[in-house]
């Protein structure tokens, strides 16, 4: 094959590659049992990940992503799904929902973290504090305030992080917020992750247009 063609072929390749984008309406569900919807990360106190089929919040028929530490050890876990990558400023987010329970009483005080792996990470300051039911926890993606959230990992802007995310990670932790989350005893259920759309047509451009003048979006 002539070298020209070869340059052609390899650019179509590459041109017809899908980039990795937030998916507005998405719904991670944890259904079935064995679904933990990619999530890992653990510590050195060996965290679990597991999905027992049952106990949802849907009911005895839906499954959960549970979390587990038996030991003293840093609690939370990620997901690299290609559903939760890419620029969450421009897709067209309203907010990101989180179901969680309380299997074991113990005090948990969960963030919501997006960003880039170890090269910069955000983590929201909001504590999430999920009782013994479930209760849905929301990020609001159309009022974001940067001073709502702290860098704990890596170097970069919050516009940054949000806008070439690579992974959607949860995890307890106690301020002062460092890179080193705080260790706890317990399990957790993580149910129905959501990103909802803005609903009205062309929200998501008037958000991209803000960040020219206010860097990212901010309260009404």
């Amino acid at each position: 094959m002539p070298a020209s063609r070869v340059f052609v072929v390899a650019l179509a390749a590459f041109v017809c590659v899908p980039a990795l984008a937030i998916e507005p309406g998405f719904a991670l569900k944890f259904e079935n049992a064995g679904d933990t919807g990619g999530f890992f990360g653990g510590s050195s106190a060996g965290t679990l990940y597991t999905n027992p089929g049952t106990g949802g919040v849907d009911g005895e028929n839906d499954g959960f992503l549970r979390i587990e530490n038996v030991n003293l050890g840093h609690f939370g876990g990620y997901t690299q799904l290609p559903q939760f990558q890419g620029d969450w400023l421009s897709a067209g987010v309203s907010r990101l929902e989180i179901s969680m329970k309380n299997f074991s009483g113990s005090n948990f005080h969960m963030h919501v973290c997006i960003g880039f792996s170890n090269q910069n990470m955000w983590q929201l300051n909001t504590v999430f504090a999920p009782g013994a039911e479930w209760e849905t926890f929301v990020v609001d993606f159309e009022n974001i305030v940067p001073s709502d959230w702290t860098r704990i990992r890596g170097s970069g802007t919050l516009l940054q992080a949000l806008s070439d995310a690579d992974r959607l990670l949860l995890r307890h932790d106690i301020f002062p917020y460092t890179p080193t989350p705080n260790p706890i005893i317990g399990v957790l259920g993580v149910d129905n992750i959501r990103i909802v759309a803005i609903p009205a047509p062309g929200g998501a451009l008037a958000g991209v247009a803000l960040l020219g003048v206010a860097g990212l979006r901010r309260r009404r």
